[in-house]
């Protein structure tokens, strides 16, 4: 089975190629068993993710981590999956559970910073990003992403428990950045949409929510429209992205 899988996979039948993969998965295996059907799954794995079928993706997935051997370098690998596949949930309970069973594994934290940063915990995400520097300071991409998740924190007007006027400033900055970046990668004369942004930000400063929702829809919309403002030249900023996406989800 496992072989026909494979063949089936060079002869581009997907179809074909998961349903052998999954008898060879299950089947009887005379030696080695369970490293066999680890393997073969890992194979079923790429096949399903060469397909698109997601979900599918995430279910054996979390089957491997169910029977993954104690080895926190393997079941990490499974976590980092999750993640690249919006699997958030499932991440995070295999990156909590790693950090119970290996407390020194610097992967464990540096992963559950990155599942909960994406599923917007973004306070929470520095402690584990500050833990994983802890115990591991030459590791430059935790700093990188400690500091890109300070930046969300200061600059987030969404947070909960802030009061009106930190919203309005955090909406101000915003607003602000977005025109900065706009603002550098065109430097003819200002469109009317920008010079109407600007004249908002010398607006006396209320705290009611109409004025707060005004600089924040003023902000996704130039950043919407930063490719026909930049003519082409796309200015990208990760924190704003993050921000924006939130803000238009909420």
């Amino acid at each position: 089975n496992l072989l026909l899988g494979r063949i089936a996979e060079q002869r581009k039948n997907p179809t074909s190629a998961i349903a052998f993969y999954h008898r060879a998965v299950y089947g009887y295996w005379p030696s080695q068993s369970d490293e066999n059907r680890r393997n073969a799954r890992w194979e079923l794995v790429s096949v399903l993710q060469k397909a698109n079928r997601r979900n599918e993706v995430t279910g054996e997935l979390m089957q491997l981590y169910a029977d993954a051997p104690e080895d926190p370098a393997y079941r990490s690998k499974i976590g980092f999956l999750l993640l690249q596949y919006g699997a958030t949930s499932n991440a995070l309970e295999v990156f909590r559970d790693l950090t119970r069973t290996n407390p020194k594994y610097v992967e464990a934290y540096h992963g559950l910073g990155q599942a909960l940063f994406d599923s917007g915990e973004y306070v929470e995400a520095r402690h584990e990003f500050q833990r994983a520097i802890h115990l591991d300071p030459k590791d430059r991409e935790n700093f990188s992403l400690l500091a890109e998740t300070n930046a969300v924190i200061d600059l987030d007007p969404g947070l909960p428990r802030i009061t009106a006027a930190e919203r309005v400033r955090r909406s101000g900055n915003l607003l602000r950045r977005v025109l900065d970046h706009v603002t550098q990668c065109s430097p003819q004369t200002p469109s009317l949409q920008v010079t109407e942004a600007q004249k908002l930000l010398t607006t006396r400063h209320s705290t009611n929510a109409d004025f707060n929702m005004q600089l924040q829809d003023t902000a996704q919309q130039i950043w919407h429209d930063r490719a026909s403002l930049c003519g082409g030249n796309v200015p990208n900023d990760r924190v704003l992205e993050v921000v924006l996406t939130r803000l238009s989800h909420e």
